[in-house]
């Protein structure tokens, strides 16, 4: 390309022929003779290293164009090596000017100036730019920077030029300098000194090397003061040391760095010397450090703000508060705590520390004092009191001091001062006492804990006072009580709202009404209610205790009345009549008693208002008569059966007024009743009813009409509307309660679908039509009202899988039972849901025994009665509960066993176990009642209505429950034990054994096993009596037990031997022969003995037995081996537990 041709010589007549002969290498000049030139490569050394070759080498292509008697050009330190980006930064400055550029150059090679000019004229800022980056003399670099600057001073690029250019050119001018060519050096630090913008580090440097070469003085070598910098061994010897050296060499990095961190060290050291209070110290070493150009500006900011400190005193907060907290002198911690918080009195660690080392000082002062020391703890008390931020209590505790030490006397002690406070005879002297024992000692915890407790106690008696209405007294003990600093502020709080309730004459509603309710006199009754009225009118105590108590004085007011003493009861009257919030029905009575005061006559009794109404011919005026007396007298029975009969008798008249047409008279006589008090709602509902068709002047219409008219409604909604009103109209006629109920039913079964589909509202209404009808059975209004509580929580009723689920997870017996009794409301016919309810009822049941046999007589009562009172229990849940509720109530402990007998058709009670005694009641079916014994002709004896009585054991079913719940193998079964012969009848005897001892032993042995086991055991006998077979079997087929067995021994010829065991075919078979071969098994087993047999046995008591029943002979009485068992308790015992094991067998396989 054209411009690469022109390049060198466009270069060699742009810079000035004087800086152009600066390039050329000293060696070189000598040879030519140039000595007119100032060579800045002077100090180029001939051996340069290959790196420093190949900066001063030109590229080789320039040296074909520029024909130099010189073979080499050397450049200044910081030449560019590519020539051809220069060429290509020439390049851009305008390819089309080339020939023009050319032309100039060659009109302005012999002047700089005109250079100049041709720059100032021509390029812009980036051309400028270009052209000073890559300029190889640091001298024109410098100036061409310095012209872009004064051209275009906004440019940073030429600012930042000036700076890099200027240290290169003091870089080759210190060289200049070192090899003695002074003025050349002198020339170019004074060219660098011009320099706009120049920083302070290289002016400084700069100015350092022009005044060394003024003096013709070499500058130092790097090394020599790196060697001087490494010898010092102060921070301060070391930092000027590189301070210097950086002065020097400012581009030297081993400076640089020196001085960075040997300024860091001795801030560092300053730091610590202001740390410990040596302020000039460290404030010399900040301004040194201040006075050193090239320090990081971090550091300078850290100087700055150290300095700024230093000179006013100020330390940091972490370092005075830790030489406070480890000060040992109470003074000097106080005097450091003071000096923290005069510089941050924000720092809640300074106030904390002044109040807790004035406290220690104080003590310690204390010392002094109680040493004789006064005038030293006097002149501690002062700096106390000169102390800031201290709370009253502690400057009032340390002016009482040094009243002591001013007057030479000792301090009390803090014991000395609680024992005057607690001699105080008043609680008000003893509070006082305690505070000026804490003007003492303000933070003794002694003297604290008896303030705080006597200021409770005084304010106690305060309010005691107040509440006796004694105002002043209790004002000035609050007051008192509120001019204490130190009283706890949960009592502050509460002393404050008892002051401005007294300053205004106001009890507690709790004080006035319980001062009411135990107040005798009537009057002064009322005026506590109305007091309490005036401050809590939103208390309905007070707003019921008015009209009461109103209702008290009136009583009085009536006594007096009927006395004579018509004056006082006329001011009672008008009292009451005074009162706003007294009933208007008690205003009135005490107006009309007035009216009879007022003409000095008494008030007619009850029975003379009846009679004097009786007497009246018209109904009217006998109602008008019987309520001026009801108003009287509402007690009274006889006046309100007359108001009922009268309402009854005006109803039948204007119900005839109306049948005739009478429709006005009728309508006036309807209101009159439904306006009466104490009138049954369903003459009332009755009226409304005739009063609707009244106002309509038609007849109301007969009972086969209206019921007509209901069965043709179409909806529930209307069948229900339709039959109560039949109701009211014709309450003896059934067929409109069954109508009410069977269309409450459908009702309730359509709002149930609209609450399944969302329709809440709709649903609510037909719940609350339902629960307002009257005569509609419990179980519908059950099912309403559960179904009414979710839908008015917009919810629709879950299924019954979900509330099953739902009671499952709770915790506790009680409260599965009432979730599942809450939905048997809305599920009343579902028997998964009933049978559920049962099982939870049981384990309600259950739980409730275990408390009542715990004695907690009240949580099982509560128990029994959710039981009783539950739907669609079981009867025997119910009697059971029933019966044990009888025993809580009497507090009195379950039996072991209870025996309840359900009626099975209705049967008498006896006064004795039979037909002919005297009946007491008859029971129906599924009456029940507590069993307490079997008789032996089979009659139960009972408790009924708490007393005694019996009951045929034919005509019921026995039910039998461990209250003790014992969990075993025969839980719940009922066994009856018969243990032979007895009393007159010995049964056998041999080798002196008597049966009838020996199987009741046995027996009894098996009943505790059995029971042991969970069983329920019947002894026809537990001890030596006599009973007839049929006896027996009477109690064996009254018991309604599960098995029977009979217990006895044998006697044969001395060589029978072994046991047997015997049943009979008449009643249960099969169980009887399953059992009997269970027994013979088993005690075989258990005895050893020989196995004889198991036979049918034609006996009296397994005959005539209708359950279960086995006959066992434990062995023979006349047989050797046998006796000599039969006579040990141990084979005793391994019968019984043969017994116990048959049974199990029995039960179990």
């Amino acid at each position: 390309m054209k411009i690469r041709l022109f390049l060198p010589f466009i270069l060699l007549f742009i810079f000035p022929i004087s800086t152009f002969a600066e390039t050329i290498n000293s060696q070189e000049v000598e040879k030519t003779t140039i000595h007119s030139h100032e060579e800045e490569d002077s100090n180029f050394e001939s051996s340069l290293n290959e790196k420093d070759k190949s900066e001063a080498d030109v590229e080789d292509g320039s040296t074909q164009f520029l024909e130099i008697e010189s073979n080499v050009l050397e450049e200044e330190a910081d030449i560019e090596e590519d020539i051809t980006v220069n060429t290509t930064s020439v390049e851009k400055i305008s390819e089309g000017n080339v020939t023009e550029i050319h032309t100039t150059i060659n009109d302005e090679v012999s002047t700089n100036d005109t250079t100049n000019e041709i720059i100032d004229n021509h390029l812009t800022s980036d051309e400028m730019y270009l052209i000073a980056v890559n300029e190889n003399s640091a001298s024109k670099k410098l100036e061409l920077f310095i012209e872009g600057y004064e051209k275009f001073p906004n440019d940073s690029r030429f600012v930042d030029g000036i700076q890099s250019s200027a240290q290169s050119l003091l870089t080759w001018a210190r060289r200049q300098h070192n090899q003695m060519q002074f003025s050349t050096a002198i020339d170019r630090y004074e060219r660098i000194l011009l320099a706009p913008q120049l920083n302070s580090t290289i002016q400084k440097s700069t100015e350092k090397h022009l005044t060394y070469a003024n003096n013709n003085k070499s500058v130092p070598s790097a090394e020599d003061l790196s060697s001087n910098a490494s010898k010092q061994t102060t921070v301060s010897g070391i930092f000027t040391s590189y301070v210097d050296a950086y002065e020097w060499y400012p581009e030297d990095g081993r400076f640089q760095q020196g001085l960075q961190s040997s300024a860091q060290n001795l801030y560092n050291w300053a730091v610590r010397q202001h740390d410990s209070g040596n302020f000039s110290t460290a404030i010399t070493r900040y301004e040194t450090i201040l006075s050193v150009n090239g320090i990081n500006q971090t550091l300078i900011g850290s100087v700055n703000s150290s300095l700024a400190d230093a000179k006013i005193g100020k330390r940091s907060a972490n370092i005075i508060l830790e030489l406070a907290v480890n000060e040992s002198s109470a003074s000097r911690k106080l005097a450091l705590y003071v000096e923290g918080y005069g510089f941050y009195p924000n720092d809640h660690r300074f106030v904390d520390g002044i109040r807790l080392s004035a406290q220690l000082l104080l003590n310690w002062a204390r010392g002094q004092h109680n040493r004789g020391n006064f005038d030293t703890a006097i002149d501690r008390y002062n700096t106390i009191i000169q102390t800031p931020v201290l709370d009253d209590t502690l400057l009032k505790t340390t002016e009482k001091h040094i009243q002591y030490a001013s007057t030479g006397k000792l301090y009390p002690t803090v014991e000395e001062l609680i024992h005057n406070a607690e001699n105080q005879g008043q609680v008000s002297a003893i509070f006082t006492g305690y505070l000026d024992a804490l003007l003492h000692y303000s933070e003794d915890e002694r003297i604290l804990a008896g303030l705080q407790k006597s200021a409770k106690n005084l304010f106690v008696w305060a309010t005691k006072q107040h509440d006796l209405g004694n105002y002043e007294t209790a004002i000035n003990r609050y007051e008192l009580l509120l001019s204490a600093s130190n009283v706890n502020q949960a009592l502050v709080k509460d002393i404050h709202s008892r002051l401005q309730d007294a300053l205004i004459g106001k009890r507690p509603a709790n004080v006035i009404l319980d001062l009411a309710q135990k107040e005798a006199s009537a009057s002064k009754k009322l005026d506590l209610f109305l007091e309490g009225y005036m401050f809590y009118p939103n208390n309905k105590d007070f707003y019921n205790g008015i009209s009461t108590s109103a209702e008290l004085v009136l009583n009085y007011a009536t006594k007096q009345h009927q006395q004579g003493s018509f004056d006082i009861a006329i001011s009672r009257y008008d009292f009451i009549m005074s009162i706003k919030e007294v009933l208007q029905s008690i205003k009135d009575r005490a107006q009309l008693q007035k009216h009879f005061a007022e003409s000095n006559k008494k008030i007619p009794s009850a029975s003379e208002y009846f009679d004097q109404a009786m007497s009246q011919s018209t109904l009217t005026v006998r109602l008008n008569t019987l309520l001026d007396g009801y108003s009287i007298y509402k007690e009274s029975r006889q006046l309100r059966d007359g108001i009922h009969q009268t309402a009854k008798d005006l109803l039948a008249w204007a119900s005839k007024q109306h049948e005739s047409g009478n429709f006005s008279t009728a309508m006036n006589r309807y209101e009159t009743i439904i306006e009466l008090p104490t009138v049954p709602n369903n003459i009332i509902e009755e009226t409304k009813v005739k009063l609707r068709y009244a106002k309509q002047n038609s007849k109301y219409p007969t009972a086969q009409e209206m019921y007509n008219y209901a069965n043709n409604q179409t909806s529930a909604s209307h069948l229900l509307t339709a039959y109560i009103e039949g109701y009211y109209l014709y309450p003896n006629d059934q067929r409109f309660v069954n109508g009410i109920n069977n269309s409450a039913q459908s009702l309730l079964n359509w709002a149930t679908n609209q609450q399944q589909s969302g329709n809440f509202n709709t649903a609510i209404d037909r719940y609350e039509r339902i629960l307002s009808a009257p005569r509609v059975k419990t179980t519908i209004v059950l099912e309403a009202e559960a179904k009414l509580s979710y839908a008015k929580n917009n919810k629709r009723i879950p299924s019954v899988n979900s509330l099953i689920s739902e009671a499952s997870k709770n915790s506790t017996v009680t409260g599965r039972f009432n979730i599942l009794l809450d939905s048997y409301f809305l599920y009343p016919n579902d028997k998964k849901l009933i049978s559920e309810l049962n099982e939870s009822a049981k384990s309600v049941l259950d739980w409730a025994t275990k408390q009542h046999q715990s004695r907690n007589y009240t949580t099982a009562l509560d128990r029994y009665n959710r039981i009783i009172q539950a739907s669609a229990m079981e009867v025997n849940l119910i009697s059971v509960a029933a019966i044990q509720k009888e025993y809580a109530v009497n507090k009195i402990l379950l039996p072991r066993i209870l025996s309840i007998a359900t009626i099975n058709s209705s049967t008498t009670l006896k006064t004795g176990a039979g037909e002919s005694y005297n009946t007491i009641a008859t029971l129906s079916k599924n009456d029940y009642v507590e069993v307490v014994a079997i008789e032996r002709n089979g009659w139960l004896k009972v408790i009924y209505n708490n007393r005694t009585a019996f009951i045929d054991g034919e005509k019921v079913s026995v039910e039998y429950y461990r209250t003790d719940q014992k969990n075993g193998l025969l839980d719940g079964m009922v066994i009856v034990l018969d243990p032979g012969h007895g009393g007159k009848d010995p049964g056998a005897s041999a080798n002196g054994i008597v049966e009838k001892n020996l199987v009741l032993d046995i027996s009894l042995r098996a009943k505790k096993l059995l029971e042991d086991q969970g069983a329920i055991v019947i002894m026809t006998r537990e001890t030596d009596v006599f009973l007839e077979l049929h006896e027996r079997a009477a109690i064996a087929n009254s018991s309604n037990a599960d098995i029977f067995i009979s217990v006895h021994a044998n006697k044969f010829n001395g060589s029978a031997n072994g046991i047997e065991s015997f049943w009979y075919g008449k009643h249960e078979k099969e169980s009887s022969i399953k059992l009997s071969n269970s027994l013979q098994n088993a005690l075989v087993q258990a005895t050893g003995m020989n196995y004889r047999r198991v036979a049918e046995g034609n006996y009296h008591v397994i005959r005539e037995t209708k359950i279960p029943s086995s006959l066992i002979e434990i062995g023979f009485l006349d047989h050797p081996n046998d006796s000599s068992k039969l006579k040990q308790a141990k084979y005793k015992q391994l019968a019984a537990e043969g017994i116990l094991q048959g049974i199990i067998n029995y039960f179990l396989k």
